[in-house]
């Protein structure tokens, strides 16, 4: 059986010659498409999804005032199929992706 990969679009910053110019040049960026292995996004995701879970598990269930309901949050995805909260600078990224957590309803008891 073959291993399965999926598509990554990575930004990779072109490194230009330094001008004279007072102000500075505008970054560039060229955009490549990567295959990541398709188990090493899971095996990331998974974990990563684990310790979040488990930071959102701490947060008491409500205060006088509110509660919290749902969390946003967004990630990334590098061209080795790392899961990051925050962009590592310099790696290559690809666009966020935004996953939200539910707090499910318990029961009760």
């Amino acid at each position: 059986m073959s291993e399965e990969f999926i598509d990554v679009i990575c930004f990779d910053e072109i490194q230009e010659q330094q001008t004279n110019s007072m102000f500075p040049s505008p970054r560039k960026l060229m955009a490549t498409t990567k295959k990541v292995a398709l188990k090493a996004v899971q095996r990331n995701f998974s974990k990563f999804v684990e310790n979040i879970e488990s930071v959102l598990d701490s947060l008491p269930n409500s205060s006088k005032s509110h509660t919290v309901d749902s969390v946003s949050l967004a990630i990334t995805i590098d061209s080795n199929g790392k899961v990051s909260l925050i962009g590592e600078v310099g790696g290559s990224i690809t666009s966020a992706i935004t996953i939200n957590f539910k707090r499910r309803r318990r029961s009760k008891q």
